[in-house]
């Protein structure tokens, strides 16, 4: 070769000619500095998202798996050429759906195993069985099933159990953990909580405390008024309780108090007080 077509040989990359491609098997050159975005050399840890590709989620049930190199994800394995894919998005409107059924299958073999262990003979587990049972019926919405499993085991032959699952029913009721005097409507949270009505009774509370305060609190915003008024206003709010379930022992706890309090015989008042 003559010295000209040397030199011009030695020119050619100069002169803008696409570099050769590496051969298989040789070790990548340096990266070059004007493009710091460029595709990372196979083998480097890092690596993008291609834009607009859909991140990959593990199919339940199955261990999530390193991907295969070379192969693109399974769910864009069948994806149509020009993006559309209905199959796939078909699949994807449903899955909320199908794990919300998923989960309520999880919750019924809890159950079943719930239930087994509730009618065993472990003194120590059967409390905790029975207030798993109990508290997880109604999420399938099978109260009635939960009311049979708290009263199941208050109800248990060995006292010691009873006990105990009347203390998980009970846990939520205040008082520190310090033995005191039950107060005398806990039975009726008792039972509101045993048969999934605590929001009904909390309800009639709410109304009943409304219902006496808006007959004491209109004489007293008027002003002015007279004691035989804010006698039968007093006596009104009085006989709120009598129209609920829980009237009763209410009165009954109010005459107590009353004949500690002034040493008086609660058997003068009427039999029909406040009433009559």
């Amino acid at each position: 070769m003559t010295a000209e077509g040397e030199a011009g040989a030695a020119a050619a990359p100069e002169a803008g000619l696409p570099a050769a491609d590496p051969v298989e098997g040789e070790p990548p050159g340096d990266p070059v500095d004007e493009d710091p975005l460029s595709d990372p050399v196979e083998g480097e840890a890092l690596s993008y998202p291609v834009e607009g590709e859909a991140l990959s989620y593990p199919v339940e049930g199955e261990p999530p798996g390193d991907p295969v190199e070379g192969e693109p994800p399974a769910e864009l394995a069948d994806a149509d050429p020009a993006g559309e894919d209905p199959a796939g998005a078909d699949a994807l409107a449903a899955d909320p759906a199908a794990r919300v059924a998923d989960g309520i299958a999880h919750l019924e073999q809890a159950i079943a195993v719930f239930a087994e262990a509730a009618g065993s003979a472990d003194s120590d587990i059967v409390p905790l069985a029975v207030e798993l049972l109990a508290r997880t019926l109604p999420l399938c919405e099978r109260d009635e099933e939960s009311a049979w499993a708290w009263q199941h085991g208050l109800a248990h032959p060995d006292p010691a159990v009873a006990a105990a699952v009347r203390e998980r029913l009970r846990r939520a009721f205040g008082g520190g953990g310090t033995p005191r005097e039950p107060s005398w409507w806990e039975g009726f949270v008792e039972s509101a909580v045993c048969h999934s009505t605590l929001p009904l009774l909390t309800n009639e509370v709410f109304g009943a405390l409304d219902h006496m305060y808006a007959l004491a609190a209109v004489p007293l915003a008027r002003g002015g008024a007279r004691t035989r008024e804010l006698r039968d206003v007093l006596a009104q709010a009085v006989r709120v309780p009598a129209g609920y379930a829980w009237g009763g022992d209410l009165l009954a706890s109010f005459r107590a108090r009353f004949r500690d309090i002034t040493g008086s015989d609660t058997e003068a008042f009427p039999a029909d007080w406040p009433a009559g």
